[in-house]
C-alpha cells in the first residue's frame, strides 16, 4: 500500500471538530483561560500583555494545523522563547521587576504551547503551565475573585485530567502517540558506544556477521492510514453531562477535605505572607494637606473602607455610625493643614490601649463596643479610625505580633487624632470602646460649663487659641460679617448650635463642585450658595473663629451601609465626610454637624445590584478572614472554641429511656439551674433516618446502574464479548490487544472459515455501534447480544468440525486394509 502522511491525535483538533473532541478542547481552554483570568485582574501585569494574551488565545483556538507535523515550526517557537528569555531578563536587571517578567514570560511560554498543540503531552504541559499562573494569583491577588476563580480552576482540573488520560489511551489504540507518528532519526540509526563499536570490529576480523537488531517492542505501524472505525471516537460522545456532574461533586468534595485539613493543619507561618494581603486603596482626605472639593470626587465611591461589627449589641449596626480620623488646623483661603504636634505613645494594659478616662456618667451616655475591619490604605498619614469619645483600643490579632516581626502600637496627639504603628499594607483587626450620650438634649447640656466653673475654667488655654483661632490674612470681611448676624446666643454653645441650624437651613447640599477654585469659601457662602461637606465644615470653622470661639475641622467617615448577610456596617469611601469640632470653654470639645441631613449620608441602593454586592462582600469578608489571613493565633481561636463546646456537646448527646420520642426531657443541671428539664435530640432517630437515606440512595445507583458494565458497556455484551474471544483463541482467531474483531474476521475468511467470518462481520458492525451507541438506544444492544452468540455459536460449529478432522485423520485402518485416499474421501 502506499503510503500516507501521519495524521494528527485529538490534541490538534479544532473547535469545528464535534462530541468528545470538541468537549475536550473547550474544557481545556477553559482551564486556561480561568487561570489567566485569575491573574489578570490583579491589575499587576498591567494592560499590554493581558490583551496579548488574549490574541494570542483566541487565535490559537481557531488556527489551522497541518496534519503532519512540522519540526521546524517547534525550532522557531523554541527560538523564540529563547529571544524573550534573554530580553526579559535584561529588562529584569534595569528595572529589578523580576516577578513581573517571570510572569510575563510563563504567558509567553503558555501562549506558545498553545499553538503547538497536537498531543496529549503538549496538553498536560499547558495544564502544568496554568498550574501556575493560579498559584502566582494566589500570591498576588488572594481576594474573592481569586477564591471563585480557583473552585472554578478545580472542576475543570478533574474533567480535564480525566479526558487528558481518554485522549492519550486514544493515542496509544490508534498509533498515533508522537513516538509511531514522529519517528527521531536518532532511534533510526542508533549511535553507539566505543564497546560496541570494538565488538563490531572484532566481529568483521573473525568474519562473522553483525548480530540481528532487537526485536520491536510493539507492533509495526500499519502500511496505509488509520481506518475510520479506529478514528470513529472523533464524533462519540465520550463525555457526558452525568459525567461532568459527578467529577463536579468529587472536585467539590476533595475542596472541603482539604478546607477541612487546612482549617486544622497545624500553621507553621503566621498567616498569608504575614497577613501582607492585598494592595492598600488609595483613599482622599488624610493627607497633610486637603484641598477643598475632594470629597465630592469620591462621594459615589462603593469601595469598602472598614466594616464595622458590634458583638454586644447587633442592632447597633443598623444605626449611622461616625468614626473620627484626622483634624486640620490652618487655613489659606484654599486648602486646610495639619501643623506639627508631638505624638505619645498610650498606656497598655495587655493588648488594650487606654486613649482616655470616661468624661461623661452613666446616666448621660451609652458605652458601646465595636469591633473594625480596617482594609490597608494608602494615606500619607496612618490614621487610626474611631468613634468620638473613644476610652479604650484593642488590638484582636496580636498576640503572636512578636513571632511575626510586626509589633503594633497606638499613639495619640494633643488634637485627639489617633495613630498606629504597624506595616501599612497589611489589614487592621481592633477593638474599641467608646461612649455616646443618651439624648440630643444631654449632648446640648454637655456643652455648656458646669455651674461649679470657675473664672479659670472658662478661659480658653493659650495653646489652643494660638491653634485653632487661625484665619487667613486677605480672609473677606464679609465673612466675619455674616458669621455676626448668624452666630447668637449668650453661650459659645448656643451660638455654635445657632451657626450650625443656620447653615443646615440656608443653604443647599451639592456635588457639582462647581465652585470658583481661586475664591472657593466666598463662591460657597455668597455666590452659589451650595456645595458638600467640606464647604459647610469650612464656612462654620471659620465663622466660629472669626467669633473668637476656637473650631478645626475634621476628616473622618459617617453614615455606612448595614450588610445582613454579614452581620456588620460596611463603611465605603463614598460615606467620607468632614464635619466641626469647637471648644467650648469649661466643657471641652464638641462636634457640630452644619451639613443638611441631604448631605450627611450617602445614598444607598436597595436595588438586587445592591443585594448581591452586599452578599459578595460578606463572602470577601469569610476569604479574608478565615483563608487568607488565617493564622496561628486564629487557629488557636478555632481549637479553644472548640474545646470550650465540648462538654455542651456531651452533656446534649447524653440519651435517656425515659420514652422513644425524638426530642426527650434530659435533665441538665447545668443549663437549667431551676431544675426545669430542656429538650435535647435523640440521635437514634437522625441516625436511622440518615440510614434510610443512604441505603434509598445506594438503591437508585445499583438500579441506575445495573446492566452496565464499569467502563459503560452493558454487562450483557460484555459477556458476549469475552465468551466470543474464548472461543476466537480456541481456533487461533482472537484479536490481539489492539485489533478489532474486524481483524478476526479477515483471518477467519483467510484461513477458509466461511461461517465464522460471516458471523464475525455481523458481531463487529453491531458491535461497533452498541459500544459507541447513544445511552438511549437498547435495540442496538440486544442486536449486538444476538449476534454475538450467533457468532459463538459458529465458532463452537467450526471447533467440533475441526476436531471431527482430527478424529478422523488420527483413526488408524482395520488390518489388512489400506487407509482411504484424500480422492477417496472425496469421493
Amino acid at each position: 500500500m502506499s503510503a500516507t502522511p501521519p495524521q494528527a491525535g485529538i490534541a490538534g483538533v479544532t473547535p469545528a471538530a464535534g462530541g468528545f473532541a470538541r468537549t475536550f478542547l473547550l474544557t481545556s481552554y477553559a482551564l486556561v483561560g480561568v487561570a489567566f483570568a485569575a491573574v489578570a485582574s490583579s491589575g499587576e501585569i498591567g494592560v499590554v500583555a493581558p490583551l496579548a494574551f488574549t490574541i494570542a488565545f483566541v487565535a490559537s483556538l481557531v488556527w489551522r494545523r497541518s496534519p503532519t507535523p512540522r519540526p521546524g515550526v517547534a525550532r522557531i517557537w523554541t527560538a523564540l522563547l529563547l529571544m524573550t528569555f534573554a530580553a526579559l531578563v535584561a529588562w529584569s536587571i534595569e528595572d529589578d521587576n523580576w516577578l513581573l517578567h517571570a510572569l510575563e514570560f510563563a504567558l509567553v511560554m503558555t501562549a506558545s504551547r498553545l499553538f503547538q498543540r497536537r498531543y496529549a503531552k503538549d496538553w498536560l504541559q499547558l495544564y502544568a503551565l496554568s498550574f501556575l499562573l493560579i498559584l502566582v494569583a494566589a500570591v498576588i491577588h488572594p481576594t474573592l475573585t481569586f477564591a471563585i476563580s480557583f473552585v472554578v480552576y478545580a472542576i475543570l482540573a478533574i474533567w480535564a485530567l480525566v479526558m487528558l488520560h481518554i485522549v492519550h489511551q486514544i493515542e496509544v489504540a490508534t498509533h498515533q502517540t508522537p513516538e509511531e507518528l514522529e519517528p527521531s532519526p536518532a532511534a533510526a540509526t542508533p549511535r553507539l558506544d566505543w564497546s560496541q563499536r570494538l565488538r563490531l570490529r572484532l566481529r568483521a576480523l573473525r568474519g562473522l556477521p553483525p548480530p540481528a537488531p532487537p526485536l520491536p517492542s510493539r507492533p509495526p505501524l500499519p502500511d496505509g492510514p488509520i481506518g475510520a472505525e479506529a478514528l470513529a471516537w472523533r464524533s462519540r460522545r465520550l463525555i457526558g453531562p452525568g459525567f461532568l456532574a459527578f467529577t463536579s461533586a468529587l472536585a467539590l468534595a476533595a475542596l472541603a477535605v482539604s478546607m477541612l485539613f487546612f482549617l486544622l493543619f497545624p500553621r507553621i507561618g503566621m498567616g498569608f505572607f504575614f497577613a501582607r494581603t492585598r494592595n492598600g486603596q488609595s483613599v482622599t482626605g488624610f493627607a497633610d494637606e486637603v484641598a477643598l472639593g475632594g470629597f465630592g470626587r469620591i462621594k459615589t465611591s462603593a469601595e469598602v473602607v472598614m466594616r464595622v461589627s458590634f458583638p454586644s449589641q447587633p442592632e447597633r449596626a443598623l444605626e449611622s455610625l461616625r468614626l473620627r480620623g484626622l483634624s486640620f488646623d490652618t487655613f489659606d483661603g484654599t486648602r486646610w493643614s495639619r501643623g506639627q504636634e508631638p505624638a505619645w505613645s498610650l498606656r497598655r494594659l495587655g493588648q488594650r490601649f487606654e486613649v482616655q478616662e470616661p468624661q461623661l456618667s452613666r446616666d448621660q451616655s451609652t458605652t458601646s463596643v465595636a469591633r473594625i475591619y480596617l482594609e490597608p490604605l494608602h494615606t500619607e498619614n496612618s490614621v487610626l479610625f474611631a468613634p468620638p469619645r473613644t476610652t479604650t483600643v484593642e488590638w484582636l490579632d496580636s498576640e503572636y505580633d512578636t513571632y511575626r516581626r510586626r509589633r503594633k502600637r497606638v499613639e495619640s496627639a494633643p488634637s485627639g487624632d489617633l495613630r498606629y504603628l504597624a506595616p501599612k499594607d497589611v489589614a487592621l483587626n481592633y477593638q474599641v470602646t467608646f461612649q455616646e450620650p443618651r439624648s440630643e438634649s444631654v449632648r446640648r447640656r454637655l456643652m455648656e460649663a458646669p455651674l461649679d466653673a470657675t473664672g479659670d475654667d472658662l478661659k480658653i488655654p493659650r495653646g489652643v487659641a494660638k491653634r485653632y483661632l487661625q484665619l487667613p490674612a486677605n480672609l473677606d470681611p464679609r465673612i466675619a460679617a455674616l458669621a455676626k448676624t448668624l452666630v447668637r446666643g449668650e453661650t459659645p454653645a448656643k451660638r455654635a448650635l445657632a451657626l450650625e441650624s443656620a447653615l443646615r437651613r440656608d443653604w443647599t447640599y451639592s456635588l457639582a463642585g462647581d465652585q470658583d477654585n481661586d475664591a472657593p469659601l466666598l463662591d460657597f457662602l455668597f455666590g452659589k450658595r451650595h456645595g458638600h461637606c467640606e464647604y459647610f465644615a469650612t464656612a462654620m470653622a471659620v465663622m466660629l473663629r472669626t467669633q473668637g470661639i476656637p473650631a478645626r475641622v475634621v476628616n473622618g467617615f459617617l453614615g455606612g451601609e448595614q450588610n445582613e448577610f454579614g452581620g456588620y456596617r460596611m463603611i465605603k469611601q463614598g460615606d467620607a465626610h468632614s464635619w466641626v469640632e469647637a471648644y467650648m470653654p469649661g466643657a471641652g470639645w464638641h462636634s457640630f454637624e452644619p451639613t443638611p441631613a441631604a448631605g450627611q449620608l450617602a445614598p444607598v441602593d436597595d436595588g438586587v445590584a445592591a443585594a448581591l454586592r452586599r452578599v459578595a462582600d460578606g463572602a470577601a469578608m469569610l476569604w479574608y478572614s478565615w483563608i487568607v489571613e488565617y493564622d496561628l493565633e486564629r487557629q488557636f481561636g478555632v481549637l479553644r472554641a472548640i474545646r470550650a463546646a465540648l462538654p455542651d456537646l456531651r452533656s446534649n448527646l447524653r440519651l435517656r429511656n425515659a420514652d422513644d420520642r425524638g426530642l426527650r426531657q434530659v435533665d441538665d443541671e447545668g443549663a437549667d439551674l431551676a431544675g426545669t428539664k430542656g429538650p435535647q435530640l435523640d440521635l437514634r432517630w437522625p441516625g436511622i433516618i440518615a440510614a434510610l437515606a443512604a441505603a434509598t440512595a445506594l438503591i437508585l445507583l445499583w438500579r441506575r446502574r445495573r446492566g452496565r458494565h464499569p467502563d459503560g458497556v452493558d454487562r450483557r455484551l460484555r459477556q458476549v464479548e469475552g465468551a466470543l474471544r474464548d472461543r476466537l483463541q480456541a481456533l487461533d482467531l482472537a484479536p490481539a490487544p489492539h485489533q478489532t474483531f474486524h481483524q478476526s474476521r479477515a483471518r477467519a475468511a483467510a484461513e477458509g472459515e466461511v461461517e465464522v467470518a460471516d458471523a464475525l462481520a455481523d458481531f463487529a458492525a453491531a458491535w461497533d455501534r452498541a459500544r459507541w451507541r447513544d445511552p438511549a438506544d437498547s435495540a442496538a444492544t440486544a442486536l449486538a447480544v444476538a449476534s454475538g452468540q450467533r457468532a459463538i455459536a459458529a465458532c463452537k460449529a467450526a471447533a467440533t468440525q475441526r476436531r471431527r478432522r482430527r478424529g478422523a485423520s488420527a483413526t488408524p485402518a482395520p488390518l489388512g486394509v489400506d487407509p482411504p485416499t484424500d480422492a477417496a474421501r472425496g469421493s
